[in-house]
């Protein structure tokens, strides 16, 4: 099984996107630093349309879809966790971008928090070491 994204749009600049494959974090860093993985190279600021989109390029269970906006302003700062889940499907859309995802079950979106958006500590790091213990718990808002 792998996350597809089925389809993506991205209806205006940003000063940076990128998606992380998760295998683990590091809660002593923050923001990108903390997420232990791969970037993808499928997914970066110059997306703009796109479909079907296989996330193969390296193992990972969970996933972190991340928007820096142009100008910056915190609330508008696009944040998107999920985790790999067969036959599973969900869209999401924020300050202009939509995604929809395919074995995939939302984890977390966490536009809402400026302590989470401004980038002071990913709390999605936090979830994600929960559920690879097999904790179940709030984190950010989401019950995991």
């Amino acid at each position: 099984m792998t996350v597809i994204i089925e389809e993506i749009n991205v209806d205006k600049p940003w000063s940076f996107i990128w998606l992380m494959y998760v295998r683990d974090v590091d809660l002593k860093k923050h923001c990108k630093p903390c997420l232990k993985g791969y970037s993808s190279k499928k997914i970066n600021k110059k997306t703009r349309h796109e479909v079907n989109v296989v996330l193969d390029e390296s193992e990972a269970k969970y996933y972190y879809l991340c928007g820096g906006s142009l100008p910056y302003k915190w609330e508008d700062n696009f944040h998107l966790a999920w985790e790999e889940k067969e036959g599973e499907s969900f869209e999401y859309s924020f300050n202009g971008i939509t995604i929809k995802l395919k074995n995939a079950s939302l984890h977390c979106k966490i536009n809402q928090i400026k302590e989470h958006t401004s980038c002071h500590r990913v709390e999605n790091a936090e979830a994600f070491v929960s559920i690879s213990l097999g904790l179940r718990r709030y984190t950010c808002g989401c019950l995991l």
